[in-house]
């Protein structure tokens, strides 16, 4: 299976990637975590295929699905790919401006809070409390309110 994504960046081009089985749950509308360069974007799945569209070298996979369910529901895409074609502006963009401030992700490393589960340690309380005031931080701010030392171990940590 492959997915067509739409990428926040300033292209109209759809970007095909290989839909792992552990992501079989995967419908359009949802946030995917992909490989761009040596980098990773947020996108939105598109529509999900058979075949790729796209055969000119090697088609990634995606890493992750980062949505239970659709953010987008099929009306919004729909009026998504309208109003690019419409004001001729590319896809990228239009899904730019539709997606949450708080899930756009820029070509650095960003941790976004969805929910708390469970119970959190309590050494992990400032990291939690600061990331549900704010919803979504690059490491930079997170490294000068909490120190750098572990950050990004224990947000792996947290993320589990």
């Amino acid at each position: 299976m492959y997915v067509e994504l739409a990428l926040p960046i300033p292209t109209g081009t759809l970007f095909t990637y290989a839909l792992p089985e552990a992501f079989s749950f995967c419908q359009p509308g949802m946030l995917a975590l992909v490989p761009v360069g040596r980098s990773q974007r947020v996108g939105v799945v598109w529509r999900i295929l058979e075949e790729p569209t796209w055969t000119q070298g090697t088609i990634r996979p995606i890493h992750d699905i980062l949505t239970p369910e659709p953010l987008f529901d099929a009306d919004l895409l729909y009026l998504l790919d309208w109003m690019s074609r419409y004001y001729l502006k590319p896809l990228g963009q239009v899904v730019a401006a539709a997606m949450p401030a708080h899930l756009r992700f820029e070509p650095h490393h960003r941790a976004i809070w969805l929910a708390r589960i469970g119970s959190i340690k309590p050494e992990w309380e400032p990291l939690v409390a600061l990331l549900e005031k704010q919803k979504s931080l690059t490491f930079t701010p997170l490294k000068r309110h909490l120190g750098a030392q572990d950050l990004e171990k224990n947000l792996r940590i947290l993320e589990k």
